[in-house]
């Protein structure tokens, strides 16, 4: 794993509880407006939101990607 530095917003999204997990437009959404707000770190992991998180925050990226704008996500191994 390479390692890479930059600064990350003050605040971060977890993505631990999302209001209802299994409507991911609505979800990828919020990570989106969070991301427009000038959020850029996303932790996320398997577990999180009955297994649907990394899912999400997943959509969410491909939409950032397209922004040319950084960001970082962070995940866990169960």
């Amino acid at each position: 794993m390479e390692r890479q530095e930059g600064e990350v917003s003050v605040l971060g999204f977890g993505g631990m509880r999302f209001a209802d997990p299994q409507a991911h437009d609505q979800s990828v959404a919020t990570v989106l407006r969070a991301f427009e707000k000038g959020v850029i770190y996303f932790d996320t992991t398997p577990g999180y939101c009955q297994d649907q998180s990394e899912i999400i925050i997943g959509k969410a990226v491909l939409e950032m990607k397209k922004s040319g704008k950084p960001f970082y996500v962070s995940t866990k191994i169960e």
